[in-house]
């Protein structure tokens, strides 16, 4: 099984996967080239636990990939070169969809020029399965509210709305409950006085 990396940059995602070279390449062909190179030297990839492999933001200009395992780092490097596809085509015309202008960009980079993956990926489906089985509480890190259950089924990833610092975690009972989503990262519980404590798997 293969984890997507997190906590990097666009350019860092790019180096882990070993294609930073086009990604370069493809940013040498705007007229905003410095600026587009700035964006993605600051701009982190986001872990989504939604039912995405990963997605393009266009507010933000935000590239996000799934914190569930994948069967293989190749099919992740598409995953991620497909998104950063989508970048490259908001950035020359202000909007993207699965068209013939993305697909020109996603030859370019290397990665397969189509909507979904054909690639089974059961790794990646049995994780998302097993997250709809359960709901545990969630809680922000920076204000320490807790939601008794969240309303989609989606696991951390996110921030508390107007406590933009805080990120929204899991909350289990117990470590043995913890134990039996692995797949997830951002393990927590909640002491008896009500902090929010990290869970070690």
């Amino acid at each position: 099984m293969y984890r997507n990396p997190i906590n990097l940059t666009i350019a860092e995602t790019a180096e882990h996967f070993g294609c930073e070279g086009i990604v370069l390449d493809a940013i040498s062909h705007f007229d905003n080239a410095d600026d587009v190179l700035s964006h993605i030297v600051s701009s982190k990839v986001q872990s989504t636990s939604r039912k995405h492999r990963g997605f393009f933001r266009y507010v933000g200009r935000q590239i996000s990939l799934t914190e569930f395992p994948r069967e293989s780092e190749d099919a992740a490097r598409d995953t991620f070169l497909h998104e950063c596809a989508h970048l490259f085509d908001n950035e020359l015309r202000g909007r993207s969809g699965h068209d013939v202008h993305w697909k020109r960009w996603a030859r370019f980079l290397g990665c397969r020029p189509s909507a979904r993956s054909k690639q089974g990926d059961s790794v990646w489906w049995e994780a998302y399965r097993k997250s709809k089985n359960v709901r545990p509480k969630a809680a922000c890190t920076a204000c320490g509210h807790v939601w008794e259950r969240q309303r989609r089924s989606d696991f951390g990833g996110a921030t508390h709305t107007g406590c933009k610092p805080g990120a929204v975690v899991n909350i289990f009972r117990d470590r043995t409950e913890a134990l039996r989503f692995p797949d997830y990262y951002d393990h927590y519980t909640l002491s008896s006085s009500g902090k929010i404590k990290p869970i070690e798997l």
